[in-house]
């Protein structure tokens, strides 16, 4: 198999997985919001995980630092924490100590950057293939 054949591979499978992760994400927030599962775990767990693979310090997090890796990560893990552990709005404000209105626009942010900016792109790819799927998830 040629390079460019294993490659347009790889980036099919890749668009199968993003597909099939958005179906069972929608699915287990039905789940939840049917009482089926329950989350095991707390958002600050999340958090956490997140800040160690994107190699930012949790007080920078939620601190009031303007640098753009801290700005970028800051919008990452907003966007996943809404999208992918399915946690609500206001609480990932609590969370990271800010605004409803900030989570809101770091939400806006994260779409325009990950089709203009592939830096930012790739480290939205990093936490979605390391936790895409929230395995601290128990069937009740």
């Amino acid at each position: 198999m040629e390079k460019s054949e294993l490659l347009q591979a790889i980036a099919e499978v890749k668009s199968q997985i993003t597909t099939l992760n958005k179906k069972l994400s929608f699915l287990i927030k039905k789940a939840t919001d049917n009482g089926l599962l329950q989350y095991t775990t707390d958002i600050n767990i999340d958090i956490t995980m997140m800040c160690d693979l994107l190699s930012v310090e949790y007080n920078d997090l939620i601190g009031k630092s303007k640098k753009r890796q801290i700005s970028d990560s800051r919008a990452v893990i907003a966007w996943h924490l809404v999208h992918t552990f399915l946690h609500n709005q206001n609480s990932v404000a609590r969370a990271l100590k800010k605004d409803h209105t900030t989570i809101i626009d770091m939400l806006r942010r994260h779409e325009r950057f990950t089709t203009i900016d592939q830096a930012y792109k790739r480290k939205s790819e990093l936490v979605e293939e390391s936790y895409y799927v929230n395995s601290r998830m128990a069937i009740s």
